[in-house]
């Protein structure tokens, strides 16, 4: 849930700017490239990352089953 309010959007559609924010940043080459690199270079960071790509993608799930349940 947004914790921002703005009188012309709806806490729905904040969430849905901010998923496609994410998805156009963290979903391209430019974004991916040095993240993978930076995971195959650190082992502690492969974890990190693992990790919070599991919680993104697991936010995406939850909210669209959500979405789908109203």
């Amino acid at each position: 849930m947004s914790a921002l309010q703005y009188p012309n959007l709806s806490g729905s559609e904040i969430e849905d700017g901010v998923e496609q924010m994410y998805r156009r940043f963290y979903f391209r080459p430019k974004s991916i490239i040095p993240i993978v690199g930076e995971m195959l270079a650190d082992p502690q960071m492969l974890v990190r990352r693992l990790r919070e790509g599991k919680e993104f993608l697991s936010y995406l799930r939850e909210r669209h089953q959500r979405a789908a349940s109203h």
